[in-house]
């Protein structure tokens, strides 16, 4: 009867151990969870710059709201690099050139993108929203999810990378 109980034992913990998630997953799906938020954090910040900017001088002139967007990124961006580093990816050890390189590139890149998408929806017909701070805010809610995507890659695979 020992015998037996110690199988039933064994048979229950073996169906347990199959809806377990594996340790490495366990470790990308906490790293994506801090990486949205962190990149929640990021967008607000980004966000709050941009309608910062577009509060206190006002434009409809596409160059300067270009500009308002890749200074509001950079706020974004240095938000980014710090709590991703310290946070998400758990690097303590001491910034390198090689990491603020790496990073300042996927960030560009991350910009490029995010900037491109901005300006293309930008161009588009505002025949449905008329108010400029309204379609800037639609713009850019727009433009920062392939941006995201773009950041999430460069720094898992490139520049928070453990050796």
């Amino acid at each position: 009867m020992l015998i037996e109980t110690r199988d039933v034992q064994h048979e229950v913990q073996g169906e347990e151990d199959k809806h377990k998630i594996p340790p490495h997953w366990m470790l990308l799906l906490q790293q994506v969870w801090r990486f949205g938020l962190v990149g929640s954090i990021n967008t607000a910040l980004d966000i709050l710059v941009l309608n910062g900017l577009l509060l206190f001088f006002p434009t409809g002139l596409t160059w300067l709201i270009l500009i308002y967007n890749v200074t509001a990124y950079g706020f974004g961006a240095l938000n980014s690099f710090l709590l991703n580093k310290y946070w998400t990816f758990k690097h303590k050890r001491r910034i390198t050139w090689g990491e603020l390189v790496r990073f300042t590139s996927t960030t560009l890149l991350g910009m490029v993108g995010n900037t491109a998408l901005f300006w293309l929806a930008s161009c588009m017909p505002h025949t449905f929203i008329t108010n400029t701070v309204i379609w800037t805010n639609v713009s850019k809610v727009l433009a920062i999810f392939i941006s995201a995507l773009i950041s999430y890659l460069g720094m898992r695979l490139w520049v928070f990378v453990k050796h």
